[in-house]
């Protein structure tokens, strides 16, 4: 298949998905789906748009979506960051050259996270498939660490979170 059937093929899918998704009880956006199955399919950074390749069905998108809302539970919400936290060490040179420059970046945290790593509650930015551990400013990439914010942006995010969430109890702060 080529691209544009590719990306016509998604579109469909993703849109069917959604519909699907509501009927179940998730309300969710269409860019919210897109950065899910970029996350669960491991397709972060440059490779974003391989999840259009992936030739997912409708089933498949569900499934992915579904899957992934057992392991990180409802979102409690977002906090978007005015500039960016993550250091510039993180990125290797294909990796800084596809990134977009914003405004920010958004970190969203969920409150019934089934996986507690790497903190209770954490931090996830999708884009990147980053996770942030709240406590220490520790940055993840699944499992493995791949470096640490600097403690003013771990204040700065944790500030942010108390402030729009203020029922939500932060792990304390580790020194490292």
């Amino acid at each position: 298949m080529d691209k544009e059937k590719n990306l016509r093929l998604y579109k469909e899918n993703s849109a069917a998905a959604l519909q699907e998704l509501e009927r179940e009880g998730l309300r969710l956006h269409s860019n919210e789906v897109w950065s899910i199955l970029q996350y669960e399919l491991d397709c972060t950074g440059i490779y974003y748009f391989e999840v259009i390749h992936k030739q997912l069905s409708v089933d498949q998108i569900v499934g992915l979506v579904k899957k992934f809302h057992a392991e990180i539970g409802d979102k409690i919400g977002y906090v978007q960051l005015e500039e960016s936290i993550i250091p510039e060490s993180f990125f290797d040179s294909d990796l800084e050259k596809a990134r977009i420059k914003a405004a920010g970046e958004v970190w969203e945290v969920y409150k019934y996270d089934a996986d507690p790593f790497p903190s209770q509650p954490h931090a996830h930015n999708m884009e990147n498939g980053l996770k942030l551990d709240i406590s220490t400013g520790k940055l993840y990439l699944k499992r493995e660490e791949k470096g640490q914010i600097r403690p003013k942006h771990l204040s700065q995010i944790r500030s942010k979170i108390q402030e729009k969430y203020k029922d939500i109890e932060l792990p304390a702060l580790e020194s490292i």
